[in-house]
């Protein structure tokens, strides 16, 4: 079991004991006692009080450091270990724990030294293995390096949830409805449990704990809502005896299940999810090729290497209250390495999965990647780059799911005034700078290429079957015109004027490059028929493209793709990964910089333009499913009062009618109409959509109104 899993799923209540003028026999002994109730931080400060009333016995100094490394205090643990330099062979690990907290701490080229002293002096049997293991940790040092080197004022802006939320214990595990209610994990109350704040006039309000679940026996880990929120799973850990004399902690997944009488008791997983002796945890839920797919971290046999990220799948369909599930499936040596990978996300609209990693380069502890992919295939992981990372602990990288650009994620960083040391994990918020895509372009008449005045151009989304969605239409003026765009989309501009043919241009926004406008003149030969300097693109030329990437996006020019030199040593030639770090530190574009890439946060639903959730249309699921419409209105603004007692029931989106300048504000999806059903009778009794109705689709296409 790693370090980091033990801290975040083990609940150790600091407590600091009267133990003033004691001897260093009895405050070694209360030391003692304090670690075996892994109450480790309190261990540590007793060690080392004890050791300097008796500085002849570095056994104390050494239990001090150690417990000081438990807790992720890297600054004492630093000065722990440094005066145990002279020593470390009397020692074990102790150089090496050296190496790492001073990485942790942000001390890269005192890492590098430390790294390479440990494999220089070490005279082990396994010494291919360190050497490889070393390579990667000074490669992680030295993209930190390289990063804290750059000094780019990043747009992303990074803040700490307010005290009513982040405490002196643990806080993991954060469940976004809308961006103003949150669901985490906490160990405040003495035992690890879910709490709930609201965010009332941009402040959190004070967390309290989550009503209406059954109760969990065991401890509590994490958990996440199924996208209909009729489902919860979540973990449960005990310690077990693997075999004689040899404990460790297990973690095994659970579910309950919304019934007309309220949730269902706790059920566990299959066996064939749940393996014996091995630990599965971080579950993260989503709908995707009509199923309902859920990932999650394990050290299961067959993985490939300590916490892997796997994934099963069950049916969609939450009327039944035992699910049938696959057995889980690894995702392969592109997303998982040797060591831990944790705290998986996907965000569906951008096909994105973010995790962490201590396998791969980091510059810290756990660093946060971001994957492309769809079960079968993933692009290779790409660094976040700061100041998403840290030299702490970066993990539970969660996107919102209505505002594009912000989300969560947990860290044991120091942070300003609000956290002055790096003992337990707190909650943060980002925000990333939007990305503006426009159109632009002239009308001309070919001829005598002068500009066509008072022409109409319209602006179109090609869906995947090749059909134009039309999202905005302004007249021309000097034949010039003007829209703004989404990326990762294919549009087409058409001009409409009295006595020429109608003219287009196709685009797209796929793997854009670049900030700027995309220049698109039209010029039509008025005696004739168009003749635009691209044609358009349609149907099977469109849907045959190849699948799009989604790139992070950039804080300079400049991405690292090939690993990182090998420093000169004069006692040791270390080998480096055979992996190249790639890193996403043009995730903010300066100001002035014209070269970077599309971003990953690219779901339209997430913002509050309502011109930006018109040219989105919604990804509909093949086969048969059902939606809520609440009402019709001219603009939707999410923010609206009216919304606020449905933003917990399900999902909301719009749907733009173009004949009637009007957006439908529907809730769904539901795969079943039994669960619309029960959704619909709950939205007429507790808000003030009395006149809502039920809607089925098909294959994306909405076929009518379901008749009560």
């Amino acid at each position: 079991m790693s370090r980091f899993l033990i801290i975040l799923l083990v609940i150790g209540i600091s407590q600091s004991a009267f133990s003033q003028d004691l001897s260093w026999r009895k405050l070694k002994k209360l030391a003692t006692k304090f670690a075996s109730q892994k109450k480790y931080d309190d261990a540590a400060d007793h060690f080392l009080r004890a050791y300097k009333q008796n500085s002849t016995k570095k056994e104390l100094l050494f239990s001090a450091a150690n417990n000081y490394f438990k807790v992720n205090d890297y600054v004492n643990a630093v000065d722990a270990y440094a005066q145990l330099k002279p020593d470390f062979k009397k020692f074990p690990k102790s150089d090496l724990r050296y190496a790492y907290a001073l990485k942790q701490d942000g001390q890269y080229e005192a890492a590098i030294e430390a790294f390479t002293f440990y494999i220089d002096e070490y005279t082990g049997t396994k010494k291919a293995m360190w050497r490889k293991l070393v390579a990667n940790e000074i490669a992680g040092c030295e993209l930190g390096q390289e990063l804290l080197a750059e000094n780019e004022s990043a747009e992303v802006v990074i803040s700490w949830l307010n005290g009513n939320v982040n405490t002196i214990e643990m806080e993991t595990a954060p469940l976004l409805f809308g961006d103003d209610l949150l669901y985490y994990t906490s160990t405040i109350g003495n035992t690890q449990g879910i709490y709930r704040t609201q965010k009332l006039n941009g402040d959190w309000q004070m967390g309290q704990e989550a009503q209406g679940l059954p109760e969990i026996e065991g401890d509590f880990g994490n958990g996440a809502f199924s996208p209909t929120k009729e489902r919860f799973y979540f973990t449960t850990c005990k310690d077990v005896e693997i075999e004689k004399g040899n404990i460790k902690n297990i973690c095994q997944l659970n579910f309950i299940q919304q019934t007309s009488n309220g949730w269902s008791a706790p059920t566990p997983l299959p066996d064939k999810v749940n393996v014996s002796n091995a630990t599965s945890t971080h579950p993260t839920v989503v709908h995707m090729m009509e199923k309902e797919v859920i990932f999650f971290s394990s050290d299961r046999k067959g993985g490939k290497g300590e916490l892997d990220i796997w994934y099963t799948t069950t049916q969609i369909n939450t009327d039944s209250i035992a699910p049938v599930f696959t057995s889980p499936n690894n995702l392969g040596s592109m997303v998982n390495t040797v060591h831990d990978e944790v705290t998986p996300f996907y965000d569906v609209p951008t096909q994105t999965l973010y995790f962490s990693s201590k396998g791969y380069p980091s510059i810290g502890g756990y660093d946060i990647y971001a994957s492309t992919g769809d079960l079968k295939r993933w692009d290779y992981p790409i660094h976040l780059g700061l100041p998403i990372n840290s030299a702490a602990d970066d993990i539970f990288y969660i996107t919102s799911p209505v505002s594009e650009g912000n989300g969560l994620f947990i860290s044991n960083r120091m942070f300003g005034n609000e956290r002055i040391h790096t003992k337990d994990l707190d909650i943060f918020a980002y925000n990333l700078p939007e990305k503006k895509l426009m159109v632009q372009g002239t009308i001309f008449e070919k001829a005598t290429e002068t500009p066509i005045e008072a022409s109409k151009v319209a602006l179109y989304e090609i869906s995947k079957s090749g059909k134009k969605r039309l999202l905005s239409k302004i007249d021309a003026k000097n034949g010039n015109y003007k829209f703004k765009l989404l990326p990762n989309k294919k549009f087409v501009v058409e001009s409409d004027k009295e006595g020429y043919p109608t003219a287009s241009q196709a685009f797209n926004t796929i793997n854009l490059k670049s900030n700027d406008p995309i220049k698109k003149d039209i010029f039509i030969d008025k005696h004739g028929v168009q003749r635009s300097v691209q044609k358009p693109i349609y149907a099977k030329a469109m849907i045959t493209q190849p699948k799009p990437k989604v790139t992070l996006p950039k804080t300079t020019p400049k991405v690292v793709s090939t690993p990182v030199p090998t420093p000169t040593r004069p006692t040791t030639t270390v080998v480096r990964p055979s992996k190249p770090t790639t890193t996403a530190r043009d995730i903010y574009p300066p100001a002035n910089n014209k070269i970077t890439s599309i971003s990953s946060f690219s779901d339209s639903s997430r913002t509050a333009n309502a011109y930006e959730r018109r040219t989105k249309k919604a990804r509909m699921p093949k086969g048969e499913f059902y939606k809520i419409q609440l009402i019709a209105v001219k603009k939707y603004n999410p923010n609206h009062k009216r919304y606020e007692d449905v933003k917990e029931m399900a999902r909301l989106e719009s749907e733009y009618i173009p004949v009637r300048d009007l957006e439908r504000i529907m809730m769904g999806d539901f795969f079943s109409l039994a669960i619309a059903k029960r959704k619909l009778s709950s939205i007429r009794m507790m808000t003030d959509f009395t006149d809502a109705y039920i809607v089925r689709y098909k294959n994306g296409r909405r076929m009518g109104v379901i008749k009560e």
